[in-house]
């Protein structure tokens, strides 16, 4: 057989135009790849760009709404002028902390429908034995009478308030009675009270509760006793904290260690288990829709205005000439008596159980 001359050449052509070839689809498919790797990851690149460029040039902060104009009062009882302590801040860091410049308030909520309430509590109030007529007492307020038991249950049906009494002072069970309700006991009675009477908000229930021990004594008096040496328990109920994107703010009362919702019983059955209770409670209008931005006064601003004697002391365990404040934070202020709005406050505390508030908004 006779080998053509030329076949090694053309052999040779067409295996470099193959070995180009295979180069050139490699070629294209890394460049494929990087593309396709660019484009995937580009997203991620810019939104890493965008959030340094953020965080070296950041927006300028809305500025406050003050939907509602100026704040009313934010009402701290009136209380005798007394020597108030010489204040020495001693937080953990030697200064006071920062905080934001604005924060919401909101606006409580009242009853209009005065007619329509009074039958609602006329209703409540049947389901605890109570004659379905009360005495009116004012415009706004009225008490119902047991018919049976010296009780009184006063309603306000503007702000929902409620007042319960049992006037044991001239039963003898009280007296002789030895054993205090448990803690377990107790806070469920105290939330089935006001479940009964239909006023018992997620809040509340879902909130913290304080307890406290008392002897009953002739007269009608209750005395602060040890648990071990108790006869009668105080529950106090707390609303759960305020959340406010990943803040939380405590809501505080009047008396730092109690609520104006509490319940006070016994370990007697009936209608002698529970002898008081009180529900003053600030029903927010739509809180996540109807609040309002307010400015903050500068921290540095309230120490100062406390140190002069302004203010509030709302609890110290005992008189002193000097208290080292210890921690100071942002809170909301829950009245006794009906409010307006809810609003913030300074709460600054310290030794020997001291609690000093001070007004925040700076209207």
């Amino acid at each position: 057989m006779v080998q053509n001359e030329y076949e090694p050449y053309t052999m040779n052509c067409i295996m470099a135009t193959l070995t180009e070839a295979g180069f050139y689809t490699r070629k294209t498919l890394n460049w494929t790849i990087l593309i396709m790797v660019a484009i995937t990851l580009a997203p991620f690149f810019l939104k890493g760009v965008g959030l340094v460029i953020l965080a070296l040039n950041p927006p300028k902060p809305a500025p406050p709404e003050m939907r509602y104009g100026i704040l009313p009062d934010v009402g701290f009882p009136r209380i005798p002028n007394v020597d108030k302590p010489s204040l020495v801040l001693e937080t953990k860091t030697g200064d006071l902390p920062s905080f934001p410049n604005q924060l919401r308030v909101y606006p409580v909520q009242t009853n209009r429908l005065r007619l329509l309430e009074i039958d609602r509590i006329k209703t409540r109030a049947g389901t605890l034995g109570f004659i379905p007529e009360p005495e009116k007492l004012n415009d706004h307020t009225y008490r119902f009478k047991h018919p049976s038991v010296p009780a009184t249950l006063t309603v306000d049906i503007i702000s929902n308030g409620l007042s319960y009494k049992y006037d044991w002072s001239t039963d003898q069970n009280f007296y002789s009675a030895t054993n205090v309700p448990t803690r377990e006991n107790g806070l469920n009675d105290a939330k089935g009270f006001f479940q009964t009477l239909a006023v018992l908000p997620s809040d509340m229930a879902s909130g913290t509760a304080k307890y406290s021990y008392f002897l009953s004594q002739p007269g009608g008096i209750l005395k602060s006793v040890p648990q071990l040496e108790a006869n009668v328990l105080r529950v106090d109920l707390f609303r759960s904290e305020i959340e406010m994107g990943k803040n939380k703010y405590r809501v505080v009362t009047p008396f730092y260690s109690t609520s104006p919702v509490n319940v006070t019983l016994t370990s007697l059955t009936g209608n002698k288990k529970i002898i008081e209770a009180a529900y003053n409670y600030s029903a927010l209008l739509d809180a996540d829709k109807e609040f309002s931005t307010y400015p903050i006064k500068p921290v540095q601003a309230a120490w100062e205005e406390l140190r002069q004697g302004g203010g509030y002391i709302a609890h110290m365990d005992n008189p002193t000439s000097s208290i080292k404040v210890r921690n100071v934070y942002l809170a909301y202020y829950e009245a006794e008596a009906g409010q307006q709005f809810l609003q913030p406050i300074f709460v600054f505390e310290g030794d020997d159980g001291f609690a000093g508030y001070v007004t925040a908004i700076q209207n």
